[in-house]
């Protein structure tokens, strides 16, 4: 037995891999597509889900588990589904190579992935050996749902939004930035994943230089969460200036305390 069906799941912050590796699992969402448009080279991520409701059981489903990175090297990555009841109920296990340091995302397929029966399933993910991450998906029921929001993931993209069911979008979502020259600017918004909880919250967004420099902070958006549903929140800026080329740092604050920090890297193009 894995877990019990009361498995506490806490805010991500930055679940971090052995020094040696150093790598960093940033967060990841449960989506029943994942489309990579090879003309722009941005992803857009469909039906993203962490709760299913007023279905049949048994209920199958064939989801994609989609994950986002900051490292390098090869990993080897295992997923479990964990039933209510702490049993696994479907796995795999895949092998990456990140290469040199950079941000990236992996896409893990959970086709055909049988739900027998009512409650909060995990999808836990392991790197290495080593327990990273839990990824809940409730199905017709959202008891064992965290009271506290739960991040998800956060993103640089185009757009963010919840569609006609109350499941998550994120259209053309992106790693880096590349220009011929700097100065440079461009429009983007960073689109945050929040799962649960029962109150209303404050989340902004500030964005620093590579000096550490704050050099824009989005004003405060209401989080309504409720049990058991998906909130998207898109914070867009508008003609933002990379200076210099280097890492800036997007950090995710929910009522001023600091949930996730993660890097957009502005580069020249070689």
């Amino acid at each position: 037995m894995h877990k019990s069906a009361a498995l506490a799941l806490v805010l991500i912050a930055l679940a971090i891999l052995p020094a040696a590796a150093e790598t960093y699992l940033l967060g990841g969402v449960l989506a029943t597509e994942v489309v990579d448009d090879e003309k722009s080279g941005l992803v857009n991520i469909l039906g993203i889900q962490s709760s299913i409701f007023d279905v049949d059981v048994p209920y199958v489903a064939d989801l994609w588990v989609y994950l986002r990175w900051e490292g390098e090297g090869e990993h080897t990555i295992d997923l479990e589904v964990v039933n209510p009841d702490g049993d696994v109920v479907a796995d795999l296990s895949d092998d990456v190579n990140f290469g040199e340091h950079g941000t990236n995302f992996t896409t893990h397929s959970l086709a055909n992935t049988v739900f027998e029966e009512e409650g909060t399933y995990v999808v836990v993910v392991y790197v290495d050996g080593e327990e990273l991450l839990d990824l809940p998906y409730c199905v017709n029921d959202d008891s064992d749902a965290p009271d506290e929001p739960y991040l998800l993931a956060s993103l640089p993209a185009v757009e963010g939004r919840i569609d006609d069911v109350g499941w998550g979008e994120v259209e053309g979502a992106f790693e880096h930035y590349t220009f011929e020259r700097f100065p440079g600017a461009d429009d983007f918004a960073i689109v945050t994943l929040w799962f649960s909880g029962d109150d209303s919250y404050e989340q902004r967004i500030e964005i620093t230089d590579p000096n550490g420099t704050v050099v824009a902070q989005s004003d405060a958006q209401e989080v309504e969460a409720w049990p058991g549903e998906l909130t998207v929140v898109t914070d867009y800026f508008k003609n933002f200036l990379f200076k210099v080329p280097g890492d800036y740092l997007v950090t995710v604050y929910l009522d001023d305390e600091e949930q996730l920090t993660y890097t957009l890297r502005a580069a020249l193009a070689e």
